[in-house]
């Protein structure tokens, strides 16, 4: 019986055994030994949640709702139900209650197949060149490593076999890594249970109870540096202080210095009351018990290095500023000639405030001593007194060799500027037909030697050494003047006298022409107050007729006449090559019959002919012409703004003709004779026909006396008589002037003959008369 109880056990021992054995090989690691999961979902202290699969998962509570994967459903009792068929791990979005569906709470979980234990043993070392985090452990299969801030996931790697985990990391998480390593740590997070950088850890929950994420910390974290922790080489001996880089200050747990103090800052490390007597500086540095530096394959956690104080002189142009704010400014400095013997392009340039400089070449120098560099500034910084130039040999080392403060000025814009015409005065914009004196005020009086006016080109030129402008013939819109700053003692160092910045005003100038009104009936020469004599000035405008085949000029000013056949060759002529190019535009006020316009000319070589419409005309009439300059508006300069009236008029009176011989009635009503005395008295009524000749004035006006020949029927209320009279006689037009229906009051002096009287056939007659109608012509 003990025989065959004891191969009975056996037996079962080899069958337990062999269905164990056969399970490990189906799920070697994704096993979980439990078939129920009981997580308190309402009291999980985040929102995310990860459990290993089980057939049931008891979530403390009712499940309400669940989605994400079909593999999930509501167990009866209010858990979940997972079917291990067609389970994949994955996220599931539960709604859950602590005490049924009416107070619930969303939860993420995450049903993972693998394991969720910490790893055992695991270390870190920073390799901080690399900025790369590298972790080991005994056995690292089923882990990735993990970079978390504050329970926020920043980083992930993944392991490379089975004893090393690797993460890049950020260079600037290491100072703070070493400031305050609970902000920032590394774990070794369970490969079961992906993770999204940028989101929270989730709560990891075994099946038994809650895990300590601080289970998953790697603790044993070690920083390595493979270089030197202080590069620098040389030491600047001019500066008061000098900062030096470090490759990570936060990782120095002290630091001391011989001929020299020195302090650590989180820049670098701060060198000052260098030994003036001493050519070198030496510098022990002390790393903290996490951190050692690596040396030939050993480890070592304290580093010295020597630094050669390097001591040269430079010298700066005296009282030459930098100009704030203006770019690609140029500067020249002197250096020693023993400090750097090596050629320009092995030099580089620091500034403090930084900005970006260049060297743009060296300058010819006489002085065996001092070697003259040019430097070129971007853009000096602005709103600062001073700016820290350091000259430093190009390279890696980038040792300093000399230092100075350079003064920036920031009051070097003129305060006012002036731009002077001539004797027309001070203008507001840049004539492109006048010179134009320009004067510029400066608050500090050494910009007025320094600073000058410049071309620009497109827009204006220089004449008279920067002291006057003209605008350029087709330059248009606005423009600031250029300056130009070149300080005597720069061109002195650099042997020549260009500027070394140029800039802007702050101020914009109009560029355009300058229109002046020109005298347009011609001026002639005359003396001035200072005794010189004004040029003549021919006129502008004429007005010309054609008579019997030649151009008769009309004189302005005055009435001229012409033949009434000549009225339709007139026309008025702008010549434009009179009106010099220094007047600019003359806008013209054309008024004459049949024209009322504003013509715009300037000085050209061809001129301008204006016929003048006499259509519809009558012998004698009067054609008025004016031409006055537009003063409406703002065209001219320095001129008044309201119209000034004509400044050249003519008036043509279209006939020539001296004299006019008309025939009219005559009805004397007053005469009285003088002659015999049977016939002298009182003269009955009288009428008959007269004929008179009268002179005519310029305007065609009938002079008043005239000369008079008619035959009168006399006394025809009682004797009549048939009489011819010849004389003078005064007419006076009272209605219809100038027409064939004219009436006029008349006065005669007549010599009377009567060859129908039989005795005093002469007599002398005197009286007044009335006439209706009139036909005459002018010869």
């Amino acid at each position: 019986m003990n025989r065959r109880a004891g191969l009975a056990f056996g037996v079962l021992v080899l069958v337990v055994f062999a269905s164990l054995s056969a399970h490990a090989e189906e799920e070697p690691v994704e096993r979980v030994n439990v078939d129920r999961v009981a997580v308190d979902l309402p009291g999980a202290a985040t929102m995310a949640v990860a459990v290993p699969v089980a057939e049931h998962i008891a979530v403390g509570g009712t499940v309400c709702a669940v989605r994400g994967a079909p593999w999930a459903q509501i167990s009866p009792d209010g858990g979940l139900q997972i079917d291990r068929a067609r389970f994949f791990p994955g996220w599931l979005e539960v709604r859950v209650g602590r005490r049924g569906c009416a107070s619930t709470v969303d939860r993420r979980l995450y049903v993972a197949r693998g394991r969720l234990s910490a790893a055992a043993e695991p270390t870190a070392t920073v390799l901080v060149e690399a900025s790369l985090l590298e972790v080991t452990a005994p056995d690292l299969e089923g882990y990735d490593v993990v970079l978390v801030d504050r329970g926020v996931v920043r980083q992930t790697g993944r392991c490379l076999g089975r004893r090393t985990c690797s993460a890049e990391l950020r260079p600037e998480w290491l100072p703070a890594w070493l400031r305050n390593g609970r902000e920032l740590r590394a774990m070794l997070w369970p490969s079961a249970v992906p993770l999204q950088v940028g989101a929270p850890l989730p709560a990891l929950h075994d099946g038994v109870a809650w895990l300590d994420p601080s289970a998953f910390e790697v603790r044993a974290v070690r920083y390595e540096f493979l270089r030197p922790v202080l590069t620098a080489r040389e030491l600047d001996g001019h500066s008061e202080r000098t900062l030096l880089p470090l490759a990570l200050p936060e990782a120095l747990a002290a630091v001391r210095c011989r001929n020299a103090r020195c302090a650590l800052t989180p820049e670098g490390l701060e060198v000052f009351a260098v030994d003036a007597a001493s050519l070198t500086v030496q510098v022990r540095l002390e790393l903290r018990p996490e951190a050692n530096r690596v040396i030939a394959g050993r480890a070592v956690s304290r580093e010295s290095t020597e630094l050669a104080v390097v001591r040269c002189v430079m010298r700066l142009p005296e009282d030459v500023p930098l100009l704030g704010g203006v770019q690609a400014h140029g500067y020249a400095v002197a250096l020693s000639r023993d400090c750097l013997p090596a050629e320009a392009g092995d030099l580089e340039v620091r500034t403090f405030p930084p900005t970006t400089a260049w060297i743009r070449g060296e300058a010819r120098s006489k002085d065996r001593a001092f070697r003259v560099f040019e430097i070129v500034f971007e853009k000096v910084p602005e709103r600062v007194t001073h700016l820290e130039l350091t000259m430093r040999r190009a390279g890696p080392s980038g040792a300093t060799l000399a230092a100075a403060r350079v003064p920036v000025a920031q009051d070097f814009q003129p305060v006012g500027v002036r731009l002077d015409v001539g004797e027309l005065g001070t203008a507001d914009f840049l004539p492109r037909n006048r010179v134009a004196k320009v004067h510029l005020a400066y608050a500090d009086p050494r910009w007025t030697r320094d600073i000058k006016v410049v071309d620009r080109p497109g827009f204006y030129a220089v004449q008279q050494a920067g002291r006057a402008l003209t605008g350029a013939p087709a330059a248009t819109g606005s423009v600031p003047l250029r300056l130009a700053y070149a300080p005597a003692k720069m061109g002195k160092l650099l042997r020549r006298n260009d500027p070394i910045a140029v800039f802007d005003t702050v101020a914009r100038y109009p560029v355009r022409t300058l229109n002046v009104p020109v005298p347009l009936a011609g001026r002639k020469a005359r003396k001035l107050p200072d005794g010189r004599s004004s040029p003549e000035q021919p006129p502008v405008v004429r007005v010309f007729c054609r008579e019997a085949d030649r151009d008769v000029e009309i004189p302005p000013g005055r009435t001229a006449s012409i033949s009434f056949d000549a009225r339709f060759g007139c026309r008025l002529v702008i010549d434009r090559h009179v009106i010099p190019a220094a007047a600019g535009e003359q806008r013209l006020r054309v008024r004459a019959p049949g024209l009322n316009e504003v013509i715009t000319v300037s000085g050209r070589a061809e001129a301008i002919e204006l016929a003048i419409a006499t259509d519809n005309r009558e012998e004698f009439d009067v054609v008025h012409v004016s031409v006055a300059h537009e003063y409406t508006g703002a065209h001219y300069d320095f001129s008044p703004r309201q119209s000034l009236g004509a400044e050249a008029s003519w008036h043509i009176v279209l006939g020539d003709r001296s004299f006019r011989a008309s025939v009219g009635t005559a009805m004397p009503t007053g005469l009285f004779r003088f002659g015999s005395d049977s016939s002298r008295g009182a003269v009955a009524f009288s009428a008959g026909g007269l004929a008179r000749f009268h002179w005519l004035y310029k305007e065609g006006r009938e002079f008043p006396i005239g000369l008079d020949f008619g035959i009168l029927g006399t006394g025809l209320s009682s004797d009549p008589q048939l009489s011819v009279v010849t004389g003078l006689g005064f007419s006076v037009p009272v209605l219809n002037a100038n027409t064939n229906l004219q009436a006029s009051f008349n006065l005669h002096a007549w010599f009377e003959y009567s060859p129908t009287r039989t005795s005093g056939n002469t007599a002398f007659l005197f009286g007044p008369s009335f006439a209706v109608g009139k036909f005459s012509t002018n010869l």
